[in-house]
């Protein structure tokens, strides 16, 4: 017989991934009916640097035009603006933030129908 356990997970971490990845791990234990997540994204870079990053990374990356995108960086908001021409683009752009340190939520806003869209975070 199993007991059942409320999991509560604490600390600091840099990027959001890491966030969620103690979560997905500790979802799956034996046991574990619920998951309070109160882990805190605490990155070492400033936000000038952030939004450096994921400007040049779009640059690098064949998948998106990064003309048609802008960055801003909001203490750790992470807001890209524009439009892209397939959902590749769009899931590349998203993942592209998303795997920032300092990016603890993402605001996409489009263009028009081919728009980038999508919000994680807490």
């Amino acid at each position: 017989m199993y007991s059942i356990f409320l999991c509560l997970l604490s600390g600091e971490v840099e990027f959001c991934y890491q966030k969620d990845t103690a979560r997905c791990i500790t979802k799956d234990s034996i046991g574990v009916k619920g998951i309070v997540n109160n882990i805190a994204i605490n990155p070492s870079i400033d936000t000038h640097q952030v939004k450096e990053k994921i400007t040049c990374t779009f640059k690098r990356l064949a998948d998106i035009e990064s003309e048609h995108i802008t960055t801003e960086v909001n203490q750790n908001t992470g807001i890209l603006r524009g439009r892209v021409h397939s959902i590749k683009e769009k899931e590349e752009a998203n993942k592209t933030a998303y795997f920032t340190a300092g990016i603890t939520k993402l605001i996409v806003i489009g263009t028009d129908r081919r728009l980038l869209f999508g919000e994680f975070g807490d």
